[in-house]
């Protein structure tokens, strides 16, 4: 796969993940501040139980899909069918166990129904995931994008109006299944239009087979997700609805930049699996063009959301957030392990080697429980931002330590090292214009402005040819002009 092809596909799923994360957090922020702390706080609690116990059933069966359609395109169907079937299996056990775990909790019907509304969202959503990893695989992330966009609209549409005429977190929870519905309709209406899909009939064998292929990369998953919701989940256990709800606030805020690495690695990991084998070449240049970038991107992204995160946290949910500010700072410094992690994990993936990033993913899920269980009690949501911190922080130093005969240490540093510079200019930028009182909203975009000009004029480590390259490269990628791209 060419450069210009994997940036591409990149920058398709980074602008849908923008714009599906900008929605999502406008609609986070109402039900915020239209409901309540307690109620938002219950709301991320359903979430995070729900996807804590989905994601053991999940088997990580999309990034499974997206490695082993993208090297054999006609097993898209086969894939389809029989894990669809597995999945539907899967999720009864998954739905009795979170509804026993909740009753624990002592939750009244109606907290308990919220809670099981929740837990066919997050299901159903996990689905729609799935097919779209075929679109992945497919390397048409256009279709993604669209199937997505419908999701994210209908659902924020529906939401706005029931929250202005008064109705709850049941009505808009409905409201998000009537969208996913949508959505995974039109899915399967494009799979079967651009991938050629068909019906066959599932066979055990080949499920069975699938199952246990899909047991390293399940482990693997569950171990990613557990550092993400556990500690809502524990702070919601033992700290009641309004603890959870003062981490998840700073979660949010950070939350819609995960998407970047998701991103990157859901097109890095095609690319790495048709390369590894082939040409060491292509699979080392591909690695550091993907290292390289998210290095761009995670380093201003941390030192900005420090400088400017306490304004943000009380001009998007209020006052009655404030605390949510030191989760937030301590969550945007774990953006740079994360970012270089999640690349790792694709990296071994695409090298056939997923029990080694399932162990270093187990070793940080486990560091995440004994950082919850040690720092919650004393420190509430700001200690369970710093056990996700430590953890992502371990994660990395181990990834790095297995993987630097394959990581071209030397060029990287020294790339980083400019990145680091530029990030400063911009720091100081952030100090200025915060002394002169100068408004959140001219801070940020001055920011960027700074940190871009000091790349490309101070540092020189983005050049203006890659400048007018990838503005070429988006107008290229723009809708009506869907397409497979040659390599």
């Amino acid at each position: 796969m060419s450069r210009k092809r994997f940036l591409g596909n990149a920058a398709i799923l980074i602008a849908t993940e923008v714009l599906v994360k900008v929605l999502g957090i406008v609609i986070t922020v109402l039900i915020a501040r239209f409901l309540g702390v307690e109620q938002f706080g219950l709301l991320a609690f359903a979430y995070a139980t729900s996807e804590m116990f989905l994601i053991v059933f999940d088997f990580g069966f999309d990034r499974m899909a997206v490695r082993d359609v993208a090297r054999k395109p006609q097993r898209a169907s086969r894939f389809l069918v029989n894990i669809s079937v597995i999945k539907g299996g899967l999720y009864l056990p998954a739905a009795l166990c979170c509804m026993l775990f909740v009753s624990l909790r002592g939750q009244d019907h109606g907290s308990l129904f919220v809670i099981m509304l929740a837990f066919l969202a997050v299901a159903a959503q996990r689905h729609m995931w799935f097919i779209c990893s075929l679109f992945r695989a497919g390397q048409i992330m256009m279709r993604e994008g669209q199937v997505r966009f419908v999701f994210a609209s209908c659902s924020f549409m529906l939401s706005v109006v029931l929250l202005l005429l008064h109705f709850g977190l049941k009505e808009i929870l409905f409201a998000r299944l009537a969208a996913l519905t949508l959505a995974i309709g039109l899915a399967l209406y494009f799979a079967k239009r651009d991938l050629g899909l068909r019906w066959v009939r599932p066979d055990k064998r080949y499920a069975k087979r699938l199952l246990v292929r899909g047991i390293p990369f399940a482990l693997m998953v569950i171990c990613i997700n557990l550092n993400m919701f556990l500690p809502t989940v524990a702070l919601g256990m033992f700290q009641g609805d309004a603890a959870a709800g003062i981490y998840a606030a700073g979660l949010k805020l950070v939350e819609p930049f995960g998407m970047l690495p998701e991103a990157m690695s859901w097109a890095i990991l095609p690319a790495l699996s048709l390369a590894w084998g082939r040409s060491e070449a292509e699979f080392s240049t591909t690695l550091h063009d993907g290292l390289r970038y998210l290095s761009l991107l995670s380093l201003p992204l941390a030192v900005g959301i420090l400088f400017v995160g306490r304004d943000a946290v009380v001009l998007i949910f209020g006052q009655e957030y404030l605390k949510s500010a030191v989760v937030l700072s301590l969550l945007a410094l774990s953006l740079v392990p994360d970012y270089m992690n999640s690349l790792f994990s694709s990296m071994l993936m695409s090298m056939n080697r997923e029990r080694i990033a399932l162990r270093v993913s187990a070793a940080g899920a486990a560091c995440t429980l004994i950082g919850c269980v040690g720092f919650i009690p004393a420190f509430g949501p700001a200690g369970a931002a710093a056990a996700c911190l430590i953890s992502e922080t371990l994660m990395f130093v181990v990834l790095v330590r297995l993987l630097h005969k394959s990581l071209r240490l030397g060029p990287l540093l020294a790339c980083m090292a400019r990145i680091a510079v530029a990030t400063a200019v911009m720091a100081g930028a952030l100090v200025l214009m915060d002394s002169l009182g100068w408004n959140l909203f001219v801070r940020v975009p001055l920011a960027m402005a700074v940190y871009a000009a000091a790349l490309v004029f101070v540092v020189r480590e983005v050049s203006t040819h890659e400048v007018r390259t990838g503005i070429d490269m988006l107008a290229s990628r723009l809708p009506g002009k869907l397409r497979r791209s040659e390599p």
